[in-house]
């Protein structure tokens, strides 16, 4: 008798301790569903109305993100939703906690979208990293209307030229895109210009990472803006005009220092001039480099020795920003430049084409 109760006893101590065993494997799963990993970063403070009444805030009192987790797993902290806030103390900022598999009910409760509060994050982080952050819709195919200098780890912006920059611009005097700016990340690619360039071409939605340049563009002196406006004047002149300019305003010869350009390429045409041939471009003369600019390919509708050539030779075309850098020997002048353009003969021409200028307009 004594050995059955003595068994019976064992028995229940055992069942007992297997009880206890599953409460404390049940409490211990029960603590894990809170966890610093499952949080966003809100809102400032003063933006309280986002999410007041719809989500519960928890006491000033508890002022980190993880206090707020430990309290919550522990029980000493009630949530009787699977979603919260908390105000960070030392961030100034409120922080979204959650339960696993509950971040997409929390912000529909707050009627709050994902990509919205990742940008809004995003554009936080890089404004404290002096940069900051444009969003451009390129899915209609609009170009974002720059000219480019591919740097090796970013792309430098050089001119501005319509198309959906000059649209943000617009639209977003606070966070205009300057001459200088460098573009260091593109929908999350960064480290190689290569692989900006790829993701800017590309027809999608784009979110660009911009950092300021260090300083502005210093302004022309006031001979040079005097020089600088002359030469916009001949911008768009075909070369027959460019060459009557020339003539017209350079009876006194004057010396002028040339530096010719060297970081680039150089290619050889032949354009075989004869009587009535125009060469169907406008060139501006660029005096301290002794080369003709070209500027547009289009005079004439399209047509003349130009746009023949790259029809012949697509893979020498001459491109709008080409230089023309010699012709038929002559170099280091611009005057003698057009004065060989204007000859009835072959033209042979040496074209320099800039290394870092963008290969396509983006």
């Amino acid at each position: 008798m004594g050995d059955v109760c003595s068994r019976r006893s064992r028995n229940e101590e055992v069942q007992h301790g297997a009880h206890v065993l599953e409460e404390v494997v049940a409490g211990s799963t029960k603590g894990t569903s809170w966890s610093s990993e499952n949080s966003m970063d809100l809102c400032a403070e003063g933006e309280e109305d986002l999410f007041k009444g719809k989500a519960m805030l928890l006491d000033r009192s508890v002022s980190t993100k993880a206090s707020a987790v430990d309290m919550l797993n522990r029980g000493i902290i009630e949530c009787l939703d699977e979603f919260c806030v908390v105000h960070s103390m030392t961030r100034g900022r409120y922080i979204l906690l959650y339960q696993v598999g509950c971040k997409q009910k929390a912000l529909e409760s707050l009627g709050m979208d994902v990509q919205e509060l990742e940008l809004a994050a995003k554009k936080r982080a890089v404004a404290e990293q002096g940069g900051y952050v444009i969003t451009l819709d390129k899915t209609s195919g609009v170009e974002l209307g720059v000219q480019c200098e591919l740097l090796e780890t970013s792309i430098m912006v050089r001119e501005i030229h319509g198309g959906l920059i000059e649209a943000w611009n617009k639209a977003h005097p606070e966070e205009m895109v300057g001459a200088g700016d460098q573009i260091v990340e593109v929908n999350g690619k960064q480290g190689d210009s290569r692989l900006l360039v790829e993701e800017l071409k590309k027809s999608q939605a784009l979110m660009v990472v911009l950092a300021r340049a260090v300083e502005p563009p210093e302004p022309l002196p006031t001979e040079d803006r005097a020089e600088a406006q002359a030469a916009r004047s001949v911008s768009r002149m075909t070369v027959p005009e460019a060459q009557q300019s020339a003539s017209s305003s350079s009876k006194e010869e004057v010396s002028v220092a040339v530096t010719p350009p060297t970081d680039g390429i150089e290619f050889n045409i032949v354009l075989n001039k004869t009587e009535g041939d125009s060469l169907g471009v406008s060139v501006r003369p660029d005096d301290p480099t002794g080369t003709l600019v070209i500027e547009d390919l289009r005079v004439n509708d399209g047509t003349g020795l130009v746009s023949a050539w790259n029809e012949a030779n697509p893979e020498l075309a001459v491109q709008p920003g080409d230089r023309f850098l010699e012709i038929n020997g002559a170099r280091g002048s611009t005057n003698a430049l057009i004065s060989e353009c204007k000859k009835i003969c072959p033209l042979h021409i040496v074209v320099f084409r800039e290394k870092l200028e963008a290969p396509t307009p983006l």
